[in-house]
């Protein structure tokens, strides 16, 4: 694959007019890093294209578009009322298994869950692990964090911490 110019690359070197394909902003940026001679040049350029979410900010949304409130989350949880306010202030963030705890207590569907466990860099779920799929299934059918845990109980699976 070659450049065709900043903004497309041709997909077919035999025929360039055939197929032209146009480079996402992602790619764009990926190649304005790789240009750049000083990341704060790159900084100063394109820091308002740079997406900054954040674990905390993203779930007060999320409590907020569900209609919840913290009492409710810490009941429905488990967790502890002073790590959550960690949580919330941006001071902890939840391992794998708290965020997804924390997506079945808001009732998240599968997308809404998978973006929490995106923003705070944990792995999204995946249905070719076995787990996971009990997890995907559980979030789909909308179980509680308890029916969550007896399915994966039934399946031999580890709990949800």
């Amino acid at each position: 694959m070659s450049k065709y110019s900043d903004d497309t690359l041709v997909l077919n070197e035999n025929d360039r007019n055939s197929y032209k394909y146009k480079k996402s902003e992602t790619e764009l940026l990926e190649d304005a890093l790789v240009r750049e001679k000083s990341y704060a040049k790159f900084d100063e350029k394109y820091s308002a294209k740079i997406k900054t979410k954040n674990f905390a900010s993203e779930l007060r949304k999320l409590m907020a578009w569900h209609d919840y409130d913290v009492s409710q989350m810490l009941k429905k949880t488990g967790i502890s009322k002073s790590y959550f306010y960690q949580i919330l202030n941006n001071e902890r963030s939840p391992s794998r298994d708290g965020v997804i705890n924390i997506a079945i207590s808001l009732n998240c569907d599968l997308e809404e869950t998978n973006f929490l466990l995106k923003i705070s860099e944990k792995q999204e779920l995946y249905a070719k692990n076995k787990r996971d799929s009990v997890i995907i299934y559980s979030i789909a059918h909308q179980y509680s964090l308890a029916e969550t845990n007896k399915l994966l109980i039934e399946n031999e699976e580890q709990l949800l911490s």
